[in-house]
This record gives structure tokens, C-alpha cells and sequence, in this order.
């Protein structure tokens, strides 16, 4: 199956398991060569030389999928680790399992706060809206709030709606939050350093998904 994926672009791990098996086996095959011609302490020397590449390797899938503060993936090409990286920007479509900071931790906590009441609509998956929500009714028919992510792939900004306020990142403006009624004052900002802490403390409660069909 290796052989055969044409553009794998960010699934590459239908590529790294056969891979890991054809260098496992070969490496095999080079011990026992080694061990039956008593060259141990080549093979010794041959795995202290491994363990350099392994550690590169380490930093480098840590940075790709575990460190979220510096967002590799969407932050190319100013994110390389090194200058001559060969590394490419890939179409947003193509992009699964990268690390993000969109601030969705503002948008549970302004729940919990009851800040935010009332069905909403987002332009993301049913499925992390939900986790961070705790679960608030999801309604794209009637929402009172639209949830933008602003990083998405063109993100649908409704006509008939008020600007409530932005989740910032940083100095990033990640999520807009609409109101279908029209607010009095400026639009807010949420600050993820200041509501984040609050959301790591609460426990996580066993909520049900709701359905995003609804009517009122």
C-alpha cells in the first residue's frame, strides 16, 4: 500500500507503518549479519550512530503535533525549524491532525459564565464545537449566536447578524462571535491567556452531544 498513494499529504501514517516495518526488517538482517561474522562492536557503533537522527526526529514530530504554541503547520513558512527545510505550505483541505489555538476554551467559559446563552452555529466540526461547550445546543436552522473561526477556509460571516465580540490569540483574532440581536456598545475581546485557566480547572461533566437540528 506504500506504493501506491499517489499524494498521501498530511495522512502519513498510511505510510509510516509498512515503512517502520521495511527498516525494521532490513536493520534486522544487518545484526544478524553482524553478530555471525563477531563484528558486535559494530554493531554497537551502528546504534549509538542511530540515536542522533532519532532525536532529531523526536523534536521534530513534538513539534509538529504536540507543541501548540508555535502552530508549525499553519505558521509556515516562518515556522521552519531550519532555513534550508523543504517543508511546504499544504492546502488547508489537506491539513489533519495539526495542533491549532483557536481559543474555543473563551467560548466554554463564556457559557459556564452565562455570558453566551443560547443555541449556536459554527463554521467547525460538530464534534470539537461540542467538546467545548460542554455540550450547548448546536442549531443552524435558528442560532442566537454565530461562532466564525477565523482561520477556517473561507468563513462564512452572516449579513443579518452583530458583531459581539473576537476570541484573541495572542495577537491573532481566531474566533468572531455574532449575535442575532443587536448589541449595545463595542464589540468585546476575549483574551484566551485570561479564560483558558479558568477552563482547565472545571471537570470534565459527561455531557450529551446535542443535535444541530432544532427549532424554536
Amino acid at each position: 500500500m506504500l506504493f501506491f498513494i499517489a499524494q498521501p499529504r498530511t495522512h502519513v501514517y498510511v505510510m509510516a507503518i509498512p515503512a517502520a516495518l521495511l527498516i525494521g526488517f532490513a536493520i534486522t538482517r544487518v545484526q544478524h549479519w553482524l553478530i555471525h561474522r563477531n563484528l558486535r562492536w559494530l554493531r554497537t557503533t551502528m546504534a549509538l550512530g542511530g540515536i542522533a537522527p532519532l532525536l532529531l526526529a523526536t523534536l521534530y514530530l513534538h513539534t509538529l503535533f504536540i507543541r501548540q504554541d508555535i502552530e508549525y503547520q499553519r505558521g509556515l513558512p516562518a515556522t521552519r525549524l531550519v532555513t534550508n527545510d523543504s517543508s511546504k505550505v499544504i492546502d488547508d483541505d489537506a491539513r489533519f491532525g495539526f495542533p491549532s489555538r483557536d481559543g474555543w476554551k473563551v467560548i466554554g467559559e463564556l457559557y459556564r459564565s452565562g455570558i453566551l446563552d443560547g443555541p449556536f452555529a459554527a463554521n467547525l466540526s460538530t464534534e470539537v464545537a461540542a467538546w467545548y461547550t460542554r455540550g450547548e445546543l448546536r442549531c443552524n436552522a435558528t442560532p442566537e449566536y454565530y461562532l466564525v473561526a477565523l482561520e477556517a477556509r473561507q468563513p462564512y460571516i452572516p449579513s443579518d447578524a452583530y458583531l459581539f465580540g473576537t476570541v484573541r490569540v495572542g495577537e491573532h483574532n481566531r474566533i468572531a462571535i455574532y449575535s442575532r440581536e443587536q448589541v449595545s456598545g463595542p464589540p468585546r475581546v476575549f483574551a484566551l491567556e485570561q479564560y483558558a485557566p479558568q477552563f482547565d480547572a472545571q471537570p470534565v461533566i459527561d455531557f450529551r452531544q446535542m443535535d444541530s437540528a432544532c427549532s424554536r
